[in-house]
């Protein structure tokens, strides 16, 4: 091995091994550790004797936590009561640890505070479509900022700046009350303009464009009202024109199939 190879022999080892594994224990395991050795005997000063104390007093600290939670799991207590390791850190609140916290490589995540998944709250999809109201109830809920959506202060304390991109009031666009009443109102717009069409449609009478026209020939004059439809595809006149004596230049036949397969008469027309 590469240590003996710098004269080390094994039973040496523990003066290497002995301040790793103590760096590595738990401040209140460790503070348990140094009573039990200062309250041992300690004629002997072998290294490799000081890690066998270290060794088997860590096996019956394991075996002692595994026999108090089974012991405690028998008498139906679910929760163990652990001492604060770091008395001293503040108190976090479980809505905020929610929103936002850290993992152990020490980079920041964020938590929606609307729908609880991995992305900023003022870009949530599922809060674009909740109506105003319903997220200013969730955010009272969560004691949360209306204007930054963060938990800890109200908005009159905010010193976050923020600015609307739809009314430039300083919220996030994800809370503008101006938006979704102008999304509202168009909404209402479409639906009361297709009632309409609706209704245009239902009814029975259809009434079309009229003009009135002057016909003359050979001196003679003539008022006639004329009817413009556009869906026709061929246009008519009444017998009142015969007053002018007008010489057709042709003649067709004309029949006319309706719906439902019902055929009326072919009948002569005069051009």
């Amino acid at each position: 091995m590469a240590l003996e190879s710098l004269g080390r022999m094994k039973e040496k080892f523990a003066e290497f091994l002995e301040p790793l594994v103590e760096s590595c224990l738990p401040e209140t395991v460790l503070r348990a550790w140094e009573r039990s050795r200062s309250v041992e005997d300690s004629s002997s000063q072998d290294s490799v004797r000081s890690l066998d104390k270290l060794l088997c007093f860590l096996r019956n600290e394991v075996q002692s936590e595994e026999m108090i939670k089974l012991a405690r799991t028998g008498l139906g207590v679910s929760r163990v009561s652990h001492p604060r390791s770091q008395p001293d850190e503040p108190d976090c609140s479980t809505a905020a640890a929610l929103v936002n916290f850290q993992d152990n490589s020490g980079r920041r995540n964020f938590r929606c505070i609307f729908c609880d998944k991995p992305h900023n709250s003022s870009e949530c999809f599922s809060a674009r479509k909740m109506p105003i109201e319903d997220k200013r109830k969730l955010l009272a809920q969560k004691h949360a900022c209306f204007r930054c959506l963060k938990i800890g202060h109200v908005s009159r304390s905010c010193k976050y700046k923020v600015k609307c991109l739809s009314c430039d009031k300083s919220h996030y666009t994800i809370m503008c009350a101006d938006r979704e009443s102008a999304k509202s109102n168009d909404e209402n717009t479409v639906v009361s303009s297709s009632v309409l069409s609706n209704q245009s449609v239902i009814n029975e009478t259809v009434y079309l464009q009229t003009l009135v026209l002057k016909i003359e020939h050979n001196g003679k004059e003539l008022k006639v009202r004329t009817i413009l439809d556009s869906g026709s595809q061929k246009s008519y006149i009444s017998e009142r024109v015969k007053l002018l004596k007008l010489r057709p230049k042709s003649k067709q036949t004309i029949v006319h199939d309706l719906f439902g397969e019902r055929n009326q008469p072919s009948l002569p027309f005069s051009f």
